[in-house]
């Protein structure tokens, strides 16, 4: 709660050395908010993207190698990572993309649990005219390959806006075990900063088959006013389809 990310770029010290630093501050600590090392990555990467998972790892997206702009293509970092917060832990996918997303990239995780990654321009060696990626890819999350059915979020009360320091109740089907609810700001990404995006886990109240009631943040600190996808995630690590919610 209340804590923040930070990972890679240009070393503080020497702006010629990208590093896989990782760094975090808790903001809830009053004057004793220090900023302290988390678990390196295990790519070094600068003008990358990160975006929360509905079941609160972090996914490290594209970047490059090259502290200088724009980048050549041979500096992309092609293989996504995961961080688990909970457990200090970097995690590297074995299968690269295709496409080089770097300096001007995007990317945004989707009501379904995957995360769609975007733009970007590179140079090639020797051609000084700046090439754009006008594409994007899906990439599909480890939770999204098992084989097992989603949790469904049938409904909620209330409907769409939920009320600072109150209570949601999320309808589900009957069968679905539900382990945890998470709420994500939606992203909204430039030059590698999203200043919107935010994961909360909401605290469950209570729990029978087919319905769970969570409390609903305290206060804008915690959750700014506007909109959020509100997952609710199995056992397995399995997220449902999110439902839009607004608060405030």
């Amino acid at each position: 709660r209340g804590t923040v990310l930070k990972f890679g770029g240009i070393f503080g010290n020497d702006p010629s050395v990208v590093t896989a630093r990782g760094r975090k501050i808790n903001l809830h600590d009053g004057q004793q908010a220090i900023w302290v090392d988390t678990a390196d990555m295990k790519k070094a990467r600068t003008d990358c993207d990160f975006v929360w998972l509905p079941d609160g790892r972090v996914c490290a997206v594209g970047g490059s190698t090259s502290p200088e702009r724009p980048q050549l293509k041979g500096t992309a970092v092609l293989e996504p990572e995961y961080y688990n917060p909970e457990q200090n832990v970097w995690t590297l996918i074995p299968f690269g993309m295709t496409k080089t997303r770097m300096y001007h990239s995007t990317a945004q995780l989707l009501p379904d649990g995957s995360v769609l990654t975007a733009g970007g321009d590179y140079l090639e060696v020797g051609d000084p005219e700046l090439k754009p990626e006008f594409n994007g890819q899906i990439f599909y999350p480890d939770y999204l390959m098992i084989d097992s059915l989603r949790p469904v979020i049938t409904s909620t009360k209330p409907a769409q806006v939920m009320q600072y320091n109150n209570m949601l109740t999320i309808d589900t089907n009957p069968n679905d075990i539900v382990a945890k609810v998470t709420l994500l700001g939606l992203g909204s990404t430039t030059h590698s900063y999203d200043m919107n995006q935010r994961f909360i886990r909401m605290t469950i109240n209570q729990q029978s088959p087919g319905e769970i009631i969570v409390y609903t943040p305290k206060n804008p600190g915690i959750a700014p006013p506007g909109y959020y996808m509100l997952f609710v995630i199995g056992p397995d690590g399995i997220p449902s389809m999110a439902k839009y919610m607004k608060i405030g």
